[in-house]
């Protein structure tokens, strides 16, 4: 809201909001986009939503500090506060990106709600799997000339935005 009501100061417009997030920000923005009851007035307020590298949701085989930190240690609530399994997706342009090298993890759970995604809207959203980098390389390497993600993203920004 407050991104919508100030962008203008900005020289943006507030209808050409992306949220974009890597690793644990990635599970923050899909966890607001694809989960109506957090949308205020029934909007996202955004054109859509960009992910890199995400997790998406808890599971008792990965008992992380960061896990625990995020869903909290009743295993018994982790189906209803997982983004997996509770997708809403809307008409929201949704990009979603993993890297080669990452952890398998990271791998799996991010087509796993690429392939939830698809089944509940109808279609299938951007994706991008980033070759020849890794967990953090990934998102290092914005702005510094490497082709590898950058292109898809500006283009998906462009696409969704007119």
């Amino acid at each position: 809201a407050w991104a919508r009501e100030h962008v203008g100061e900005f020289g943006g417009d507030p209808d050409k909001i992306f949220l974009m997030g890597h690793s644990a920000g990635a599970t923050h923005v899909a966890g607001y986009a694809f989960r109506r009851d957090m949308w205020d007035g029934g909007s996202a307020g955004c054109a859509g939503a960009i992910l890199i590298s995400g997790v998406y949701e808890a599971s008792l085989d990965d008992q992380r500090q960061n896990q625990l930190d995020y869903y909290g240690s009743d295993p018994a609530r982790y189906a209803e506060m997982s983004t997996i399994g509770n997708v809403d997706p809307g008409d929201l342009a949704v990009f979603l990106s993993v890297a080669e090298r990452e952890p398998l993890r990271f791998q799996r759970k991010g087509l796993r709600l690429l392939a939830e995604i698809a089944v509940k809207s109808d279609r299938v959203p951007w994706f991008k799997q980033v070759l020849g980098h890794n967990h953090i390389s990934e998102i290092d390497a914005l702005g510094t000339g490497d082709q590898s993600l950058e292109p898809n993203l500006i283009a998906f920004v462009r696409e969704h935005s007119s």
